[in-house]
């Protein structure tokens, strides 16, 4: 799967490398400081494997609401949910429901699997994009499920239609501005064997120049109604469209809108170096840059890793994902999930290929040489994470071998150094 994004533009003016083509950065040596002649020694040094003081794989937890998709379903051992939350706008006010479905519009489907059952059940608790962890919404939080229905993998750009029950929106309308009757759903699923990927409800498009929500990918409650007219004698029937949105009056982290929730039955080790899509997981490393003097300023820098085909999950060999490398504000002993705390992204982006991962992390190495003092690591994250897209579900792991220090992580640096400085 083919991943693309926009151009990005770093402060050191290098463009970021992707599908393993270099624009604008050159890895020659001889070819450094933009065309600037350094009187200085040029050098060139590696960090190995046996120079990595600490590593770690962490499955993180972020946030899954206002991303562009969700996931359902269950495959290996990845399973996941969704929560969604619909605000009743005041035009609905007074109507009755005749009928009502939920739309949902297929990103993707994974797994070998051919059969679903999609659960639907009312949240009985407040919630926020806090709650978008597996454990959170317990058995007691949820109704009895009230719509089940049979699914298959469907195709990219196809919409599935689920039945809904238009008791449930009835409450809703009435109790529109108590929202003890309006906590949201869940959708859920039993004997799944794949996962469906779907578009969320926050997909925007342009025309004209104005940006709109996409109506014809994202998820939708559509809602068909009538109303009695007094001054027509009659009863007008129309239909509605609602998106996950925040409820009306209070903001994203009281009410939430929608996210997918996640879990890995059978997490990776934190013995590994696993970075995967869709779930967070996180690789950390941390290089002794002891050897390196302190006087150094860096040409250029470049992390190699290699793939561990045996440790990927949903991934194909020559598959394309885009990583990306935050320096660590955190020391190893917080390497724990939801505490790292990162410094900005450093000109770090590239993609995997040919099962190679080559990225450019000169500023960083800069700083530990620097200040080795602030050397608290690196971490690898999908780079579509912070972006709140991710579109592709993967895990991809990294080679990590004591004795084999080509295939192991390794930092190639090339750089100069003061004249008469050893």
């Amino acid at each position: 799967m083919k991943l693309s994004f926009p151009p990005v533009f770093f402060v050191n003016f290098c463009f970021m490398i992707f599908l393993g083509v270099n624009f604008g950065c050159s890895d020659d040596p001889d070819d450094i400081n933009g065309g600037v002649i350094n009187t200085g020694q040029l050098k060139t040094d590696t960090l190995y494997v046996s120079d990595i003081k600490n590593y770690r794989s962490i499955l993180d937890s972020v946030t899954t609401g206002g991303g562009t998709r969700y996931y359902l379903g269950s495959s290996g051992t990845y399973d996941f949910k969704i929560a969604l939350r619909f605000g009743i706008p005041e035009s609905l006010d007074s109507v009755i429901v005749k009928s009502a479905y939920l739309r949902m519009v297929s990103a993707a489907t994974y797994g070998a699997g051919t059969s679903m059952n999609l659960e639907i059940q009312s949240i009985q608790k407040f919630w926020s994009i806090d709650d978008l962890l597996w454990d959170r919404l317990s058995t007691s939080d949820l109704s009895a499920p009230f719509n089940q229905t049979a699914i298959t993998p469907t195709n990219k750009d196809q919409n599935l239609i689920v039945p809904f029950n238009r008791d449930t929106i009835q409450k809703w309308i009435v109790g529109r501005t108590e929202t003890v009757q309006n906590r949201g759903i869940l959708l859920g699923f039993s004997n799944a064997t794949f996962i469906q990927q779907f578009y969320s409800g926050r997909n925007l498009t342009v025309s004209g120049g104005l940006t709109t929500f996409d109506t014809l990918h994202n998820t939708s409650l559509v809602v068909n109604w009538e109303r009695y007219d007094r001054e027509k004698n009659e009863f007008e029937s129309k239909t509605t469209y609602l998106i996950p949105e925040t409820v009306i009056g209070l903001n994203d982290n009281d009410g939430g809108y929608g996210g997918y929730i996640y879990r890995d039955r059978s997490p990776q080790s934190m013995n590994t170096l696993t970075v995967g899509g869709g779930l967070p997981y996180h690789a950390l490393l941390k290089f002794d840059v002891s050897k390196l003097p302190s006087a150094l300023t860096v040409s250029f820098a470049e992390m190699l890793m290699t793939i561990d085909q045996s440790g990927n999950y949903l991934r194909n060999s020559g598959d394309t994902n885009v990583i990306e490398a935050y320096v660590l504000d955190t020391d190893t002993a917080n390497w724990l999930p939801s505490k790292l705390v990162r410094g900005p992204l450093s000109n770090s982006f590239d993609s995997v290929h040919d099962d190679t991962l080559k990225i450019q992390i000169s500023s960083i190495v800069q700083s530990w040489a620097s200040r080795p003092s602030n050397n608290f690591g690196l971490v690898l994250e999908d780079h579509f994470e912070h972006s709140s897209n991710p579109f592709q579900l993967y895990r991809l792991k990294f080679n990590y071998d004591p004795v084999d220090r080509e295939r192991s992580p390794k930092i190639i640096i090339h750089y100069t150094i003061p004249p008469g400085v050893q």
